[in-house]
This record gives C-alpha cells, sequence and structure tokens, in this order.
C-alpha cells in the first residue's frame, strides 16, 4: 500500500492506494507531510468585497473571486483565462497594498511585446502611480518608482542587482517552466533571496505536463525548494530536480548530442496528488465558466494532401528520427523534426493560397497566422496580387506600429486581412473580426492557445470560428497530438471543465 496526498470534503488528507509494483508499505515522504499540515492550516478564500482604494474602473465578479485568492495567498499562480482581465486584478492588488503601506514596492517582470499594453492598463486604472520602466541595463534604475516594470530579457540579465521588493508580479509565468533556462534560475534566485516578498505568477497555461508544473511551484513554497534527494541515476549531485521527478514523473536517459546525455520526464505517475498538491497555490477560471462570450468554433480544415511519393516519404524520415536520435542525440533529432515541418509548410502554401481566394470571393474579412517568414511571405505576395488590402505583424514590427496596425485594421473595412506571427500574439486583440486561419501548426500549447484568445474574448460579440488548415498526410497531425496531449494533461490536473465549443474535422472538396 502506498500512501498518497487527497483532496476531500474540504480538506487534504492522506489515502492508501494499492501498488502491485511496491509490494510493501510506502508511508508518505516527510516534505509531504509538512506540506499537508500547512494546506489544511490555509484560511478559507472568499471573494474580495471591500473597496479598491483609487481604482479608474470597477472589477468585474470574477475579478473580485480572483483578487480575493491572490490577497489571501502570499505567492499564488493567477490562472485565468486569456482575456479575463489578470492584468487589472493585478493592479487592484497594487492598490490595496499601497493603501495599507505607501512604501510598497512593485516588481512587474512583463515580456517586451506586452509593455506598451501594461503601460496603458496602468495608465488607465490607476493613472496616478510612479511608473519606472526600465529600458536598458546600463542605465537600469530599480530604486525608484512605486512600479518597476522590466522586460523578461532584461530581468535575466540584471537578476543580480534588483533589490527587494514587497510584491514581485511576473507576465507570461509559463515561460519558467524548464528550470534550466536562464530566466527560471533568475526568478528562482529572486523568490529564494526575498523569502517574505508576494508573488503572483499570471498565466493563463500553468500546467502542460508533471515536469513544467516543478517550474513553478519552486517559486511559491520553500518546501518545494528543498524536496529533493540526491540518489546514483547519473545525475549531478547538485540537481535539483530528481526527487520530484522521482515521485511524479517516470525519468529516462536521453542523449541531447553524441556525448551528453540528460534525464528527460515524458511518462507521468501520481496524477491525483499533484492535482491535490497544486490546488492551494493557484486560481482557475475560464472563459466558458464566466459567460456572455458568443459561440465558438474550431474545425480542422483539411485544404489538401500529399502525393503517395511524399507521403512515403514523410513516414520514412519519421522512422528515422529515433535513429537519429539515438545516435546524434535529440538536437539533431529535433533539426530532423523541423525540416519535415518546413516542408508541410512548403508543400501546403498553395492549397492555402486556394482557400484564401474562396474566403476572398466570399467577402470575409479575417486573420491568418502564420509561424515561418516564408509562410508570411508567400501569402502577402499572393494578396498583394490580388490587390487585397492587409495588414502585418510579427516579431520585428515595433510596439508602436503595431498599435497602429491594429487600430487601421479595425477602422478601415479596405483591409481584408491581417497577416500576423505566433510570436506577436500576446497583446493584441482583434473582437471585431469572427474569423481565423491557422496556416501552421506549432508544438507549443501556449502559444496556440494566445493566439486562439486573439478572438474570442470579452468585448467580442459575434460568434467565432478558429480553422486550422491541415495538409493530409503531412507532420500537421503528430503537431496535433502533441499539443493536444498537453492541453489534455494540463485539463486534468487544474480540473477544467470539458469545453463547451463545438470541434469539427471536415474535409475541403
Amino acid at each position: 500500500m502506498e500512501e498518497q496526498i487527497r483532496f476531500e470534503n474540504g480538506r487534504y488528507h492522506t489515502t492508501r492506494i494499492k501498488n502491485d509494483a511496491l509490494r510493501k508499505n510506502k508511508p508518505l515522504p516527510t516534505l509531504l507531510v509538512h506540506l499537508l499540515e500547512w494546506m489544511n492550516q490555509l484560511s478559507p478564500v472568499t471573494s474580495w468585497d471591500g473597496p479598491v482604494p483609487r481604482l479608474c474602473g470597477e472589477l468585474k465578479p470574477h475579478q473580485r473571486d480572483a483578487l480575493g485568492f491572490i490577497m489571501a495567498r502570499n505567492r499564488s499562480i493567477l490562472a485565468l483565462d486569456m482575456g479575463l482581465g489578470k492584468t487589472i486584478t493585478c493592479i487592484a492588488k497594487i492598490l490595496i497594498h499601497l493603501a495599507r503601506d505607501p512604501n510598497t514596492r512593485v516588481l512587474a517582470v512583463i515580456p517586451r511585446n506586452l509593455m506598451d499594453n501594461w503601460r496603458k492598463e496602468l495608465t488607465t486604472f490607476a493613472p496616478f502611480l510612479d511608473i519606472n520602466y526600465i529600458k536598458d541595463g546600463r542605465s537600469a534604475d530599480f530604486t525608484r518608482g512605486d512600479v518597476v516594470l522590466v522586460s523578461s530579457g532584461l530581468m535575466t540579465r540584471l537578476h543580480d542587482k534588483i533589490p527587494r521588493f514587497d510584491i514581485m508580479l511576473v507576465e507570461e509565468a509559463h515561460m519558467a517552466k524548464n528550470i534550466d533556462s536562464q530566466q527560471s534560475k533568475a526568478l528562482f534566485r529572486l523568490s529564494t533571496v526575498y523569502k517574505d516578498m508576494s508573488i503572483v505568477l499570471m498565466t493563463g497555461t500553468p500546467a502542460q505536463g508533471h515536469a513544467h508544473v516543478y517550474g513553478l511551484l519552486r517559486l511559491l513554497h520553500p518546501v518545494f525548494v528543498n524536496w529533493f534527494h540526491f540518489r546514483p541515476h547519473g545525475l549531478a549531485q547538485d540537481d535539483l530536480r530528481f526527487y520530484f521527478a522521482d515521485r511524479y514523473i517516470v525519468a529516462a536517459q536521453r542523449y541531447i548530442s553524441r556525448t551528453k546525455k540528460v534525464f528527460e520526464f515524458k511518462m507521468q505517475q501520481r496524477a491525483e496528488e499533484l492535482q491535490a498538491i497544486l490546488r492551494p497555490f493557484y486560481y482557475r477560471l475560464l472563459k466558458s465558466q464566466v459567460g456572455g462570450l458568443p459561440d465558438l468554433l474550431i474545425e480542422t480544415v483539411i485544404v489538401g494532401e500529399v502525393t503517395a511519393t511524399q507521403r512515403k516519404m514523410f513516414e520514412e524520415s519519421l522512422l528515422k528520427i529515433t535513429d537519429i536520435e539515438e545516435k546524434r542525440g535529440k538536437h539533431a533529432a529535433d533539426a530532423e523534426k523541423n525540416k519535415l515541418v518546413m516542408e508541410t509548410m512548403r508543400l501546403k502554401l498553395p492549397f492555402i493560397c486556394n482557400y484564401i481566394q474562396t474566403l476572398l470571393e466570399s467577402g470575409e474579412r479575417f486573420i491568418c497566422f502564420t509561424h515561418h517568414h516564408d509562410c508570411a511571405k508567400t501569402i502577402m505576395d499572393f494578396l498583394t496580387d490580388k490587390k487585397v488590402g492587409f495588414i502585418h505583424i510579427d516579431g520585428e514590427t515595433p510596439m508602436a506600429e503595431r498599435t497602429r496596425r491594429q487600430d487601421a485594421f479595425e477602422t478601415d473595412t479596405t483591409i481584408r486581412v491581417g497577416v500576423l506571427s505566433y510570436v506577436c500574439a500576446q497583446g493584441l486583440n482583434f473582437p471585431f473580426i469572427q474569423l481565423c486561419l491557422f496556416c501552421e501548426r506549432v508544438w507549443e500549447s501556449p502559444k496556440q492557445k494566445q493566439a486562439e484568445a486573439r478572438l474570442h474574448r470579452i468585448g467580442q460579440t459575434l460568434p467565432v470560428t478558429l480553422q486550422y488548415l491541415d495538409l493530409d498526410g503531412s507532420m500537421d497531425v503528430l503537431m496535433e497530438m502533441n499539443v493536444k496531449r498537453k492541453i489534455d494533461t494540463e485539463r486534468f490536473l487544474l480540473q477544467d471543465p470539458t469545453p463547451d465549443h463545438r470541434v469539427v474535422r471536415r474535409r475541403l472538396e
């Protein structure tokens, strides 16, 4: 029998389950016992029903619920779905703390492409705050301002120069899921050096897999910092992942080059216990739970198919990838996968242009999301030849120009198409458009969900259709399965309800 943490009848407790593989009694680890005691001492969380001093606006009921949670927890994950108001909820927290202590100082770590959006929100809802925007490392001064805005990239470079703040807000915190990344290491340093600092991790996609959950948990509670014991499995003695991995993920060796091997964690276990442990740390709400949004239809449109020769090429190449990984490592295998993704894009482009032509003839206005520059360029060249007005926004578009093009798309009806990159999906809002085409698929579920939320969000009043344009027999099917697996894992761990939007599959005749 094995002991695990479960949540039942409003309390956390241990439950014994049968585990034939262990064939002996296995008590709950001591550190988990301490965590269990802490969880059962937490006060009940209620909606914030008091005033928010000097807030220039009104909080919606679901935002008051979220505010009550992050005020009751010194460190937490604010996992509101995209478009439900994470920013205004955190601004309200700032104002409440400032009313209690005028010397309160806040550090907001934000991706660069969301910086203008944050400054706009702060100016709208709290125009009296002293905002200090850190633009570069040489002139960085963290000692002034009520709220200090710093990009995720700059924070990574300057983390050892950042003084103590009372509150740290981290936008798009799922970027810290990989504890080997520089951003994750910098946030971990700040969270452990300043142990009393309040932290809010803001993300709509907090739990894409068991291994990723740890990247966030270790920023939230001291027990996770030391929750590891070295075992002789080939890991370096200072590698702090293994205890977590040993309990929740089956580790497997994997070569990332000819000579370097790491442990990768694919198979997941004890999901119910991890679900219970996550529960006190996050506030989750989906758009479907709030209501008031129009219908959403997600379609997979098969715009074409590969030839028999091309299909055979894809199948043989995929079979070789396992052998490439064993002989040359993960990086070489990933490079081969990317070649197949590029080939998928190249073969699909004529079908995409034909489909876009059909939509243009029907009078539609729509958005196209692309991943590769070559895909965007081909679509833009096609639109130019057809003398169709369009805007283009990618990762290289300056922030001011990005806003200008978005506004032009909204007000000028002669602009029929928006050609956008997945990279710039954050911070863009198009509630005046009903149709979005995903011309390429991506491996990462957060990128996909961010792009999907550009149309179906608060402010949208008309039904929305999202169409994934797939090429039968290509890499599209494999990439779709990969993202679906991550979304299903997240849905289970966060106990998300089954989505109420319709998902259909159809072949273009």
